[in-house]
């Protein structure tokens, strides 16, 4: 009975293994940005997200890095980026541009390494951003 118990714990510790996690990973990132506007209004919008190392004493003292910017516009509605700077992430800094005849720039700091979701308008139209 011993054996059987040992076996069957040893299965279930290796399957374990090949179960895929389903929370957000704390050293890679996912930067989404999506554009909705209203017909025949165009916008663009363009998120710049800088992730900061579990060192750092505040909004990204630490070592950081710059993750690739993804862009849309009227016709490519969303794009997203990886983001793997390589460590633990802590912090996440986000400049979002949107651009829909005059451009504004909104700034988040300071984030928690959790990810975020926010939305910005103008007039008709919206950008978001989201970072898991």
């Amino acid at each position: 009975m011993k054996k059987l118990t040992v076996a069957c714990l040893s299965l279930l510790l290796l399957s374990a293994g090949w179960i895929p996690a389903s929370y957000a990973s704390p050293t890679s990132k996912k930067v989404t940005v999506t554009c909705d506007s209203a017909v025949p209004d165009n916008i663009t919008g363009q998120a710049v997200v800088t992730v900061c190392d579990a060192s750092s004493t505040g909004p990204c003292l630490g070592q950081t890095v710059d993750c690739p910017v993804p862009t849309c516009d009227s016709q490519t509605t969303s794009m997203t980026t990886a983001c793997d700077p390589g460590f633990k992430v802590d912090a996440i800094e986000a400049q979002v541009v949107v651009d829909d005849a005059t451009s504004t720039t909104h700034m988040v700091d300071g984030l928690k390494g959790k990810g975020f979701s926010a939305s910005y308008s103008s007039g008709n139209d919206t950008v978001t951003i989201t970072v898991k």
